[in-house]
């Protein structure tokens, strides 16, 4: 399920492994009966469009921790048997893209 996060502290404890699994939601959450233990963060986006991807647990208290007072914050959680979001291929220099038909170049792959 994706979330749009209320600005401030989620109430939520994370393991530190990656991907970080939600260990509890304390009861005063605005998540407390949506979000479960067990459940996995699999990507965060910003309001300004910013996606994180393939993080830790300790790298995303950081990230929910300098963008606390943040709106539009989006959290994707995940169950154990589903599968992660992979981080997108990046572009070279010339444009195209490392993987895949997309060339960005507008000449048709």
């Amino acid at each position: 399920i994706e979330i749009v996060l209320p600005s401030g502290t989620t109430g939520l404890i994370f393991s530190k492994d990656a991907p970080p699994e939600v260990k509890r939601v304390k009861e005063d959450s605005d998540l407390h009966g949506i979000v479960q233990p067990g459940m996995l963060v699999d990507t965060m986006e910003l309001g300004d469009g910013t996606k994180y991807y393939e993080f830790d647990g300790v790298a995303l208290a950081t990230l929910l921790k300098e963008h606390q007072d943040s709106e539009g914050r989006t959290v994707r959680f995940i169950t154990a048997n589903m599968t992660q979001t992979p981080m997108p291929p990046k572009a070279n220099l010339n444009g195209s893209v490392q993987s895949g038909n997309v060339n960005l170049n507008g000449a048709p792959p």
